[in-house]
């Protein structure tokens, strides 16, 4: 009798006598030994559908067993839920103390975040929430509009869903509906920010079910202007399947359907993008004799997304042509409407992924080592690429040595040449194993046991002073210039695997330093700490990528991003990984809709255990997570115009029973199938295995024929095939023979390759030097502060300069080490505020001085913090000199904070120019401030 409920629940999915004889065969073993392997496919497939059928319900009939037989599982149910009642109760406190606190903060601040902005609107148009009763706004609103249009109405909250009611007039008694609303539920993947597809279908249930009595009609677009009818029978054939009313609430009939609303030129080319208009790419996963292969040397070898980058790649360059390859062609319309033909192009082709954060790079860094252009915004990872954290640790040695994590990284790094060995590391560490790394490395320079050694330490030691000299004098991207420069460490990195991700990591951090370098406060110690700043916000800096979106290269991007987009070749991978289920698993999950579901730990036992809360919740995250995961796949197949291409990977066998199983079956797959599913492939193998056999090619050539105008193409790559696959880890010319690492290396080229004549001109080529180097490096303009810092004075250009310094500015060091909390430079800023509208005809002695302080502040041209930092005893002292007394005397020729603009010849700002004939247009703008300016009957004088 209980196995007769059982089959009544079942039989929703089928007929009852098929899922009665599956569901008999795998409750008992007797009847499943009797329906052995040769019996019909039908009888297999129904025992198959009842076990998926089976696992899905038993846990609900578990219970309703129990009670039947006089069991006390509801007790100790309710028990168990009551020890989690308390905790329950807490987590509800937690987050109303939250709530409360966090707008009491915002309160303060006068701020609010955008769900205010919602909550705040929906306050102001309603009295009470419950009712949704509209306030005299509210009202206003109603009669303000005369249509209230709403589009991508799928993607709406509740209190969105609420606000666009309020403000139009479909609940007004009386009053004809002016809501419109247009959406796609099947294209509702938002649930992250609180979507709700079931506010939609509820409304077109209401509206279509009850028509005007629900004041509101349902009106199907049905008709598609994107794609070729190809490519919408694939999604029709798809989904007609998978979306049947249960799990995604949606059923897939007739007015669901995609009809072609473009009629597309036929062509008996074969390179005419077509049929087969979608392309299912399954690789098999290698087993570990495989994987474990040492055959291919100089090769990158391949694990996980690679393999399905690799694979991408190749078709990439199959349809793109080259090589003296054609490549595929397509049709698209002019702006005439006229329809024309062309080659496909890099632009033309699109990766979806559904999500980016670990997968985009490391598939662009395949599509790129394969020759491909590629275009992925990256929003993570930039600041732990080996480049960029090579030179950050060299930054920070060079700001401070004493460092021993950075200089052990940096000695082992290939930015010195040669770099330090490992044992040259623990060689260096045994000269003293209690003192710090970095003590070692100096006590090593003098008294290293290795020769060899001790003088390539001595080196590296003088080359840190020197580049520590260079950062005291020049900005943060000029010491970067010179380290590059240096090192060639830009060449290396162009050498390596993703070599032209690399160089554009590295000229990013020094666009950085440019950047940096317009800040009020310079140094390199604050550059280095500004960049701390950004590691720790790392989700705030995205990756540069070597081309732009604009160019001609394969772009990667998420689903979610590709949503409203359409381009002519889609590539969706990674249709094997399994879907993320971490929100319906933990001790403690959250359903939007006010569920906590706690898991029970008892502490004497050790041990912790499910409740029926905590499974139910799960169970409707669980749910929620697959239909929204089904919608996504429809998004993601919707946006290809001329062909999909569906990558992924899977064990052999996954691949093989669905063949068998659902071979010729009708109508759509039973909800357990689809319920069941741990990855998007776990859908369409069954909907593959179902279609008839003149739509679906089921084949092993790694690519489909010109000949082949199935609707599906579908081809499987063995363990071992996949194993194999991989991609040189050294690029270079195929003609030459030259490796780009060697050349990154900076080792020497044997010899130019014979009867070569190009490459033995450009080896000529590259090693002339260009006459005018140092003068296409010259600035057009500069500040006066700068090229004061790149040249010191001479000594002849010092006896022109007189230097007055009251006695106590000399020889003291920086304010921490006199103990002073005042900063240098606010000092200087104070006195030099003074100094600029100090009155010369005033007294100027210390209590005159002070006096026109005051009135400073009084006035608001000084602060009374800066007024504190002036040292009027060196001031007055200063108008006791002679220079102060001509100043004085002089008052009415002087001028103040004058600005100028003045030319510098070229030879002027690089010296080795000197004594060359120079065009005079070569000169360099000089802009800056004259602090000031004294004239006498002698000439001017300048004073800074």
């Amino acid at each position: 009798g209980q196995l007769g409920q059982w089959v009544g629940v079942a039989a929703a999915d089928g007929g009852v006598d098929e899922v009665r004889a599956g569901l008999a065969a795998y409750c008992f073993p007797s009847v499943r030994t009797r329906l052995g392997k040769d019996k019909p496919a039908s009888v297999r497939r129904a025992r198959d559908t009842a076990k998926g059928i089976f696992g899905q319900i038993k846990q609900d009939f578990e219970q309703r067993l129990a009670k039947a037989h006089g069991c006390d599982e509801p007790e100790r149910e309710a028990e168990q839920m009551g020890r989690t009642a308390p905790f329950v109760e807490t987590v509800c406190r937690i987050v109303e103390q939250l709530e409360v606190r966090y707008g009491q903060a915002k309160d303060r601040l006068a701020a609010v975040d955008f769900d205010d902005l919602q909550q705040k609107c929906l306050d102001l148009l309603t009295c009470d929430r419950a009712t949704l009763e509209p306030t005299d706004v509210a009202r206003q609103l109603q009669e303000r509009f005369e249509h209230v249009l709403v589009d991508e109405y799928q993607d709406i909250n509740s209190v969105q869903d609420a606000i666009i009611s309020l403000v139009s007039r479909q609940g007004a008694s009386g009053r004809a509906n002016n809501l419109f609303v247009v959406g796609d539920v099947k294209q509702s993947i938002y649930r992250f920010r609180q979507a709700e597809p079931e506010i939609f279908l509820a409304r077109q249930a209401a509206w279509q079910e009850r028509g005007e009595a629900a004041r509101g009609r349902v009106l199907w677009l049905g008709e598609n202007f994107r794609s070729q009818p190809g490519v919408l029978e694939v999604v029709n054939a798809v989904f007609e399947r998978l979306m049947s009313g249960g799990l995604s609430r949606i059923t897939y009939d007739e007015r669901a359907r995609l009809i072609p609303g473009l009629e597309f030129p036929s062509s008996d080319q074969p390179q005419v993008l077509g049929l087969p208009a979608a392309e299912v790419h399954v690789l098999s996963r290698p087993g570990a004799a495989a994987t474990d292969d040492e055959d291919g040397q100089g090769a990158m070898r391949l694990e996980g997304v690679e393999r399905e980058a690799y694979l991408v790649g190749r078709r990439i360059l199959e349809l793109v042509g080259g090589e003296g390859e054609p490549g595929a062609l397509l049709y698209e319309a002019d702006g005439e409407g006229k329809w024309r033909q062309r080659q496909v192009s890099y632009r033309d082709i699109v990766v979806l992924l559904r999500t980016v954060r670990h997968t985009a790079g490391r598939m662009a860094a395949v599509l790129r080592q394969m020759g491909v252009p590629v275009f992925a915004e990256l929003s993570t990872g930039y600041f732990d690429s080996m480049e960029v954290q090579d030179v950050l640790n060299l930054l920070s040695i060079v700001d401070n040595q004493q460092q021993d994590i950075p200089l052990a990284a940096v000695m082992r790094s290939p930015l010195l040449s040669p770099r330090f060995s490992d044992s040259d590391l623990l060689r260096i560490r045994g000269v003293d194993g209690q003192a710090p790394f970095h003590q070692a490395v100096r006590l090593y320079a003098d008294q290293g046991a290795d020769s060899g050694l001790r003088r390539r330490v001595g080196a590296l030691l003088a080359t840190l002073g020197r580049w520590r000299d260079v950062a005291r004098v020049r900005p943060v991207a000029e010491l970067l210039d010179a380290l590059y420069a240096e090192t060639g460490y830009l060449a290396y990195v162009g050498g390596l695997p993703d070599g032209a991700q690399r160089r554009v990591n590295l000229l990013e951090l020094h666009e950085r330093g440019r950047q940096f370098g317009q800040f009020a406060r310079q140094g390199l110690f604050r550059f280095v700490r500004f960049i701390d700043q950004l590691r720790r916000d790392e989700r705030e800096v995205r990756s540069p990528t070597p081309l732009s979106e604009a160019e001609d290269v394969v772009r990667i991007m998420s689903i979610h991003r590709s949503k409203g987009l359409e381009f002519p070749v889609v590539i969706v991978p990674q249709l094997g990984k399994q879907f993320n289920m971490t929100d319906a698993a933990g001790t403690m999950i959250v359903d939007r809709r006010r569920h906590i579901g706690l898991e029970v730990v008892d502490e004497e036992r050790r041990i912790r255990y499910s409740t029926v809360g905590h499974r139910f919740v799960s169970r409707q995250i669980r749910d929620q997570t697959l239909a929204e995961e089904l919608r996504v796949l429809y998004v993601a197949l919707t946006r290809a115009r001329h062909r999909l291409i569906l990558v992924g990977t899977c064990r052999s066998k996954d691949l093989e029973g669905p063949r068998v199983r659902w071979a010729d079956y009708a109508g759509a797959l039973p909800e357990a199938v689809v319920i069941g599913a741990r990855s998007p492939l776990d859908w369409l193998l069954p909907v593959l295995s179902c279609q008839s056999a003149g739509r679906v090619c089921w084949s092993d050539q790694p690519r489909p024929g010109a000949e082949e105008k199935s609707l599906f193409w579908v081809g499987h790559y063995s363990g071992d095939t996949v194993a194999q696959w991989a991609v040189p880890d050294e690029r270079g010319d195929a003609k030459t023979g030259i490796s780009s690492k060697r050349l990154a290396e900076l080792e020497p080229i044997d010899s130019p390759p014979a009867g070569n004549d190009e490459v033995s001109e450009a080896i000529a080529r590259l090693g002339a030097g260009y006459d005018w180097e140092a003068l296409a490096g010259l600035p057009a303009v500069i500040s006066v502060s700068e090229l004061k810092r790149r040249f010191a004075l001479s000594a002849e250009e010092g006896e022109r300069v007189r230097s007055y310094l009251h006695p106590r500015w000399v020889d003291c060091g920086p304010g921490f080490v006199q103990g002073r909390s005042d900063k240098g430079i606010d000092r200087g800023i104070a006195t030099h505020l003074v100094l600029r509208h100090v009155d010369l005809s005033g007294a100027c002695d210390e209590a005159g001085l002070a006096e026109q302080i005051d009135k400073m502040v009084g006035g608001g041209l000084l602060a009374s913090a800066q007024a504190e930092l002036v040292d009027l005893g060196a001031l007055a002292w200063f108008f006791g000199t002679d220079l102060g007394v001509r100043l004085r005397s002089g008052a009415s020729e002087i001028r103040r904070e004058l600005p100028f603009v003045a030319r510098v010849a070229a030879e002027g700002y690089e010296r080795s120019l000197v004594g060359r004939e120079l065009d005079p247009a070569d000169g360099i703008l000089v802009r800056g401030i004259v602090d000031c300016l004294l004239a006498e009957a002698g000439g001017l004088e300048l004073i800074d």
